[in-house]
C-alpha cells in the first residue's frame, strides 16, 4: 500500500517557502489573468453565448436550468447583486474563480509532485488556453474547474488525516458543489477514486468510513437539485441527449480524433514553455530534473496513480462517450478533461530533462503571456476595424449597437420600459446584457426554457421579437423598414430584424 504523506501544520504547503517567493507566483497568476481578461474586454465587441446565458438565467434563482445545474448562475447572480448588471462582471468573476483554481492546483501539485515542482506546474497551468486566452469567458466550466480542484485538494487533505470527520464533510460539500456546477464533474471525481484505489487508500477502514461521510454531505448539498430534476423530468439530460448521434464506427472514431487534436491546441503553449525551459537548462547546465522539489511529494507509484486518475482517465472517459456512446464531442468538453495537464507535463518533462531556476522559468512563462496578449490584442483591433481576414472577435455581433438600436425603437413606439425580449438565446441575451434596462429574455419564444416568464406577463408588458427575416415575425408585431441591422453572427453576415409587440396594460 502506498501512503499519502502525513503533513502536520509545519509540513503543510504554504505560499511563502524557501522554494521561492510564493507571493511572487501568486502575483504572476493574477497579473496574467488580468492581462488576458483586459485584452478580451478591450477587443471583443460582444459577450459570447455562454456568457449572455447567465444574464438570462440570473433573472430568477432556480434549483436548476434546462441545460445545467444552478451553481454557475447563482455565483453570477451574487456578483451582479454586488456590482450591478455590468458587462465587465463576467470577466472579473471568471478571473476570481480561476485565481482560486490556480491556488488549489498549486496545493494539489505540492502534495503529488512536491512543493518546488508545484511552482513549475502553476506556470504551465497559467499557459493553458482556458486559463489565458479564454479566461474572460464565464461559463459553467469555470465553477466546475474551481470545485473539482477544491474536491481533489480536500480529498488529499482528508486522506492525510482520515480520522477527522470535518475533513470528509468538506470533501462531500466540495463534491456536491462540483456536481451542482456541471454533471461532467462525475468523471474527474471518479478518477480521484481510481487514484485512491491504486494507491491503496481504499484498503484503510478510516478512509472508507470517511468516504461515507463525504457521500452523505454531497447528497445533502445536491438534494434540492435532485428534487428539481425529478419534477422537471430531467430537462438537462434531455438537452444532453441531443448530442448523441447514431453514426457508424469510423465516423465516431473521426469525431474522437478531431477532439483529441483540438485539445492539444489548448496546451501547446504550455508544452512549448516546457521545451524552452529544458533548452535553457541544457545550455546553462542547471541542476538535474529530479532535484526540482525541496520537499518531496508522493513516491513514483502514487504520482502515476494520481496523474492517471486526474488526467488520463478523464480523457479516456470523454473519448469513450464518442466512440461507444455516440456523443458528438464539443471542444469545450475538454476544458476540465485537461485541467490537471500541467501535473502530467511537469512529471514527464522532469523525468527526461533538466529545468532552469524558478526565476528563469517564471521569466520565460511571463514573456509568453505578454507575447500572446500582444498578438491577440493587435489581431482583435484589426478585426474590430474590419481589416482582418477572420471575424473571431466580432463573430457574435456588435452587442452595444444591437441593444441600443432595439431599445431606441421600443421607446419610440411604446414610450414604456423594455421588460422582455424574445428570440435566439444569444441575440436576446445580448439585449438583456447591454441594454440599460436589462430586460428579461425568453429564449426562442419557449416558456419551458425560462419558466419565470409567463404568457400573461409577456402580454401585459409587451416585448421585442428578434428574428433574421421579417417574415418570421408574428403578425401582431409592429415592424418598419428601419428596424433592421447588419450584423456578424457566428461568423456569418446577416440582417437582424425586430418587431415590437406593444403592452396590453398601461406602463408602470
Amino acid at each position: 500500500m502506498v501512503e499519502i504523506a502525513h503533513a502536520g501544520a509545519a509540513d503543510r504547503p504554504a505560499l511563502g517557502t524557501n522554494a521561492g517567493n510564493g507571493w511572487l507566483f501568486a502575483l504572476f497568476v493574477v497579473t496574467a489573468l488580468a492581462l488576458w481578461i483586459g485584452s478580451s474586454a478591450y477587443t471583443n465587441t460582444a459577450l459570447f453565448p455562454d456568457v449572455t446565458e447567465q444574464f438570462i438565467w440570473s433573472k430568477s434563482l432556480e434549483w436548476g436550468y434546462y441545460k445545467h445545474p444552478p451553481l454557475t448562475t447563482w455565483l453570477f447572480a451574487g456578483a451582479t447583486a454586488v456590482f450591478g448588471l455590468n458587462t465587465w462582471v463576467p470577466g472579473v468573476l471568471s478571473g476570481a474563480c480561476l485565481a482560486v483554481t490556480g491556488l488549489l492546483t498549486w496545493l494539489i501539485a505540492a502534495r503529488v509532485l512536491g512543493r518546488r515542482a508545484a511552482f513549475y506546474c502553476l506556470l504551465l497551468w497559467s499557459l493553458q488556453q482556458q486559463f489565458s486566452l479564454r479566461a474572460y469567458m464565464y461559463n459553467h466550466n469555470v465553477p466546475l474547474l474551481m470545485c473539482v480542484a477544491l474536491s481533489v485538494w480536500a480529498l488529499l487533505e482528508a486522506c492525510a488525516r482520515p480520522e477527522r470527520t470535518r475533513g470528509w464533510v468538506l470533501v462531500g460539500v466540495a463534491v456536491g458543489l462540483a456536481m451542482m456546477s456541471k454533471y461532467q464533474a462525475a468523471i474527474p471525481l471518479t478518477g480521484a477514486l481510481w487514484a485512491l484505489w491504486r494507491t491503496g487508500q481504499l484498503a484503510r477502514p478510516e478512509v472508507r468510513r470517511g468516504l461515507l461521510w463525504a457521500l452523505g454531505a454531497a447528497f445533502i448539498v445536491c438534494l434540492p437539485h435532485l428534487v428539481w430534476l425529478q419534477t422537471s423530468h430531467g430537462l438537462p439530460f434531455q438537452y444532453a441527449s441531443k448530442h448523441l448521434e447514431h453514426h457508424d464506427l469510423p465516423a465516431r472514431l473521426s469525431n474522437a480524433s478531431k477532439f483529441a487534436v483540438l485539445q492539444l491546441r489548448t496546451v501547446w503553449v504550455a508544452i512549448l514553455c516546457g521545451l524552452l525551459w529544458a533548452a535553457v537548462a541544457w545550455r546553462s547546465r542547471s541542476p538535474v530534473a529530479h532535484d526540482v522539489s525541496d520537499r518531496p511529494g508522493m513516491d513514483a507509484r502514487a504520482r502515476r496513480a494520481w496523474i492517471q486518475g486526474l488526467v488520463l482517465l478523464p480523457l479516456a472517459a470523454v473519448l469513450c462517450t464518442a466512440v461507444i456512446g455516440g456523443a458528438h464531442l464539443q471542444g469545450q468538453w475538454g476544458v476540465q478533461t485537461l485541467q490537471f495537464a500541467s501535473l502530467a507535463l511537469v512529471a514527464w518533462f522532469t523525468a527526461r530533462w533538466r529545468f532552469p531556476s524558478l526565476g528563469t522559468a517564471l521569466g520565460i512563462a511571463f514573456a509568453l503571456h505578454v507575447l500572446g496578449v500582444a498578438l491577440v490584442t493587435v489581431e482583435g483591433v484589426k478585426q474590430s476595424k474590419g481589416t482582418a481576414l477572420t471575424g473571431h472577435v466580432i463573430q457574435f455581433g456588435q452587442g452595444q449597437v444591437i441593444a441600443d438600436s432595439i431599445s431606441r425603437d421600443w421607446h419610440r413606439v411604446t414610450g414604456c420600459p423594455l421588460r422582455y425580449v424574445v428570440g435566439d438565446a444569444h441575440l436576446a441575451g445580448l439585449v438583456s446584457a447591454y441594454s440599460p434596462e436589462h430586460p428579461s429574455a425568453l429564449e426562442d419564444g419557449e416558456f419551458w426554457k425560462n419558466p419565470w416568464i409567463t404568457p400573461e406577463k409577456l402580454s401585459a408588458a409587451g416585448s421585442v421579437i428578434i428574428a433574421t427575416r421579417a417574415d418570421l415575425l408574428p403578425a401582431n408585431a409592429i415592424h418598419t423598414p428601419e428596424m433592421v441591422l447588419p450584423a456578424v453572427v457566428w461568423r456569418r453576415e446577416m440582417a437582424l430584424v425586430w418587431g415590437i409587440v406593444p403592452p396590453t396594460e398601461a406602463c408602470r
